[in-house]
């Protein structure tokens, strides 16, 4: 799940070349607008707009360039300024780190935050496979093994996971680019402050509307981030046999079930002998572990 969308699929395009050709468009009206900017390059790029061919082949792959580079760096970062941000304006977070707004300070992938969770709003079975499977793997690698787990076992659930996923990358990517395109914005208008005295009336709205929306992204991301965790648990539960096969562990802590291999059915043209003789040897292939 971690591999770059293709520019041609869905999460290509929002996770990719929207956000690079966003950043692309800013950064060449930066070059444009630059007070000191030489002739020749002003011309050449109006010659380049000017025909929209060029101007299309440029879009593409000068977008998509840097959308890979956006797409590279990682969700960590707004993230944590989104948990920042609101630790400094929720009042649910005012006094410290407890059970309530636990939300607001752990890291991801949110395992205690989990925990409480499923103690306080989830049936009991959730509970005993969180504390069975999740609680003692709380790491970056066990999360994506889950997320491997869904996508091969249960396509529609796969779905669900790619979508949560695909939005939090979308608007990681779109946070990258507004911080750029502000920068860049803010450095033309103070050099057109300092050669023409005053500062561009445009350039300052277009900053004020960048910031803007770079305060909803942190008002917002971490319960994101939240969502895509619990898309992802669910997910887990959903296949929880296949999670635990894939563990090499049973399911009988979890639900009082066998693992993932005894829980097959055979298929229709095997007779019975044989579906016995397939569940047998997967049990004695994968030795159960203990949680």
């Amino acid at each position: 799940m971690d591999k770059i969308p293709a520019l041609g699929g869905a999460r290509g395009i929002f996770e990719i070349f929207v956000p690079g050709t966003f950043l692309l468009l800013n950064l060449s009206a930066a070059i444009y607008l630059w007070p000191f900017t030489f002739d020749p390059v002003s011309d050449k790029l109006t010659a380049m707009f000017a025909n929209t061919s060029a101007s299309l082949v440029a879009t593409i792959t000068l977008g998509y360039l840097l959308g890979v580079v956006l797409r590279l760096l990682r969700c960590e970062v707004p993230d944590r300024l989104s948990a920042g941000f609101l630790r400094l304006t929720n009042p649910q977070t005012y006094g410290g780190e407890t059970a309530k707004n636990r939300w607001a300070y752990e890291r991801f992938p949110f395992t205690e935050r989990l925990n409480d969770v499923c103690r306080e709003l989830m049936p009991s079975n959730v509970l005993k496979f969180y504390e069975a499977v999740w609680k003692k793997r709380s790491s970056r690698h066990f999360f994506n093994l889950c997320k491997l787990v869904v996508a091969s076992e249960d396509p529609k659930a796969a779905e669900e996971v790619y979508s949560a996923e695909a939005l939090c990358r979308h608007i990681s990517g779109m946070f990258y680019a507004l911080a750029a395109s502000m920068v860049a914005m803010i450095s033309v208008n103070i050099a057109i402050w300092v050669s023409r005295g005053t500062p561009s009336f445009v350039l300052t709205f277009v900053v004020l509307v960048y910031f803007v929306a770079i305060i909803v992204i942190l008002s917002n991301f971490r319960f994101m981030r939240l969502k895509e965790v619990d898309t992802v648990f669910a997910a887990s539960y959903r296949n929880r046999d296949k999670i635990a096969y894939a563990l090499q562990a049973n399911t009988t802590e979890i639900e009082g079930k066998t693992d993932g291999a005894a829980e097959r059915a055979p298929r229709e043209e095997e007779r019975p002998t044989q579906a016995v003789e397939r569940t047998e040897s997967a049990n004695s292939a994968v030795p159960p572990l203990t949680f």
